[in-house]
C-alpha cells in the first residue's frame, strides 16, 4: 500500500511498543535438538529482537516430558541465561551505548515462557497473547525460530500496520498464493484461505484487537467432525471472527510481499531429521484444507488485503 500523509510510516524510535515472539517444541522430532544448534537459533531470535527494535521478547517452550531425560525448558532456560548475561553486560558498556542517531536500541532480554499443556498450536499461541498484553505491547510479532531478515522489512510492515483500522500484517513467504496487486491501487482484496492469509510465521499482529478473541480453540483440533487432521491455520479462523464482530474495514488483514534488498528468508534445515521433515511437508500442503474445514464448522468467511 502507499504510504499517505495521513499514516505516515514510523521510524524504529517511534512504533508502537513492541513484542516478539516465537514458538520452540519438540513437534515429531525422534531425538533431542543439538545444543549448539539451539544455542544458535535462540541467538538469532535475540539479534531478530534487536533489529526490530522489539521492546519485549519472548519464547514460549513446550513443558511437556516427551522424550525420556530430556528437559527443552531446561536447555532453553539455561541458553537464554547466558544470551540475557552478555546482553546485560553490553548495555552497561558505555562503548556499547547507542548514540541518539543510532535508532536500533539495546537488545532486550529474552523471557522464557513454559507451556504446559501444550497441545497442537493455541495453548502456546494464547500464552504469548496474554504474555504480551500485560506487558502493555500494542503490537505483536510472531516469528518462527527458522525466520532471519535483512533490510528494511520492519519499515515495509510498519508501513502497513495502523492500529486503527488493522489487525495485522504478514510477510508474504513461499508457499503463499500473493496476488500482485494492480499497479494503479497497489492492493487487491482476495478471499481468506490457508495460503492467501498472513501466516504465524512472520506477522505483525495489532494486540489489543487480537486480545479481544485470541486464537481460536477450533484451530486445535478438537471437534470431532474434524479432528487433529484440521488443526493449525489458526490466523484464518481468527481473522474471520473478528471481521464478522467487527466492519470489516476496521480489522484489516494484509498479505505484504517483501521487495528486494529487504528479504524475510524462511529456512528449513531440519538435519537429516526425517521424521520432522515430512511432518512439515504435510502442514503445508495442507494448509487450504485445514483453513476450509475450520470455516465452514463455524459458518465463516472472510477477506485479506494483497499489497
Amino acid at each position: 500500500m502507499a504510504q499517505s500523509e495521513s499514516h505516515p510510516m514510523p521510524c524504529a524510535s517511534e512504533h508502537p511498543r513492541l513484542a516478539i515472539a516465537t514458538r520452540l517444541h519438540l513437534g515429531q522430532s525422534s531425538h533431542p535438538p543439538p545444543t549448539q544448534q539451539l544455542a544458535e537459533t535462540l541467538s538469532n531470535f535475540a539479534k531478530l529482537a534487536a533489529s526490530v527494535n522489539a521492546d519485549i521478547a519472548v519464547v514460549a517452550v513446550d513443558a511437556e516430558d516427551k522424550l525420556e531425560g530430556y528437559s527443552l525448558v531446561a536447555e532453553v532456560e539455561g541458553i537464554c541465561h547466558r544470551i540475557n548475561e552478555q546482553i546485560h553486560d553490553r548495555n552497561r558498556d558505555p562503548k556499547q551505548q547507542p548514540c541518539q542517531d543510532n535508532l536500533q536500541q539495546q537488545p532486550s532480554r529474552i523471557h522464557v515462557l513454559p507451556v504446559q499443556p501444550w497441545g497442537k498450536f493455541i495453548p502456546a499461541l494464547n500464552a504469548i497473547v496474554a504474555y504480551s498484553a500485560r506487558q502493555q505491547a500494542q503490537c505483536l510479532l510472531f516469528a518462527s525460530a527458522e525466520v532471519s531478515i535483512q533490510g528494511c522489512v520492519m519499515e515495509r510492515m510498519w508501513s502497513e500496520m495502523n492500529l486503527e483500522d488493522t489487525l495485522v500484517v504478514g510477510a508474504a513467504l513461499q508457499g503463499h498464493h500473493h496476488q500482485t496487486p494492480p499497479s494503479q491501487t497497489n492492493e487487491i482484496e482476495v478471499e481468506l484461505t490457508g495460503r492467501t492469509c498472513p501466516w504465524n510465521t512472520f506477522a505483525l499482529w495489532n494486540l489489543p484487537k487480537l486480545s479481544l478473541t485470541g486464537f481460536l480453540q477450533v484451530s486445535e483440533g478438537l471437534h470431532a467432525t474434524t479432528g487433529e487432521a484440521s488443526a493449525g491455520i489458526e490466523e484464518v479462523c481468527t481473522i474471520a471472527t473478528l471481521q464478522r464482530i467487527f466492519p470489516q474495514h476496521t480489522v484489516k488483514a494484509k498479505l505484504v510481499k517483501i521487495c528486494p534488498p529487504a528479504v524475510v528468508e524462511w529456512g528449513q534445515d531440519f538435519n537429516d531429521d526425517e521424521a520432522r521433515r515430512e511432518w512439515h511437508e504435510r502442514k503445508m500442503r495442507s494448509k487450504e484444507v485445514r483453513a476450509k474445514n475450520q470455516l465452514d464448522l463455524l459458518g465463516l468467511r472472510g477477506v485479506v488485503i494483497h499489497c
